[in-house]
């Protein structure tokens, strides 16, 4: 799975998308789920358009972004979303905003720009 945090009306909010439920093939999760810090309970929210397993999640300008991951159609046949998928929570949705190069197992790391040198 990726998780990050976001805000809710002005409080914490833990987000997690994808992952799996056993090591079996073919169990990876397309359910995103949300609990603001202090309640004592997980939201579903809008479910991915595929599963995702090993997906990386990186917050920018408040919004989730969700890269890469994996899933399996059928024994050894497996797929690589190329699609960077970003969550509105108004609207309760994901929306593809770019595409990379499937991959898994990474790691995505928003960096602030006054930390980037001038080009």
């Amino acid at each position: 799975h990726a998780c990050g945090v976001v805000r809710v009306g002005g409080r914490e909010a833990v987000i997690v998308a994808g992952g799996r439920i056993t090591s079996g093939q073919g169990d990876e999760l397309i359910s995103v789920e949300m609990m603001v810090v202090g309640q004592p309970f997980w939201q579903f929210k809008q479910s991915l358009p595929q599963p995702r397993l090993a997906p990386s999640m990186v917050i920018i300008a408040g919004r989730p972004q969700l890269s890469g991951g994996h899933y399996e159609i059928g024994r050894r046949n497996e797929m690589l979303p190329g699609q960077v998928l970003e969550y509105n929570q108004e609207q309760d949705e994901w929306r593809a905003v770019a595409q990379i190069e499937g991959r898994s197992h990474h790691v995505a790391l928003a960096v602030p720009s006054n930390m980037l040198p001038p080009c």
